[in-house]
């Protein structure tokens, strides 16, 4: 099962582990980075967070629709 990762780009918990996990097919997943945001990137970026998680449920084209409109 795939496994998404948020972090926000301030964030106090360590992305790095999760980078690692995936990079070394451990896991099977993605991790993002949301700009301009601390641990709580919903609140920080809320856009940018919902994007990148359609991103993860649908697809490239729903993100961007979200975004852009």
């Amino acid at each position: 099962m795939p496994v998404t990762f948020l972090y926000g780009e301030f964030d106090w918990m360590e992305h790095e582990t999760a980078e690692q996990l995936v990079n070394e097919n451990i896991i099977n997943g993605t991790v993002f980075s949301v700009s301009e945001a601390g641990h709580h990137l919903y609140i920080e970026n809320p856009v940018e967070c919902v994007a990148n998680i359609l991103l993860c449920t649908h697809d490239e084209e729903t993100s961007n629709l979200f975004i852009f409109n």
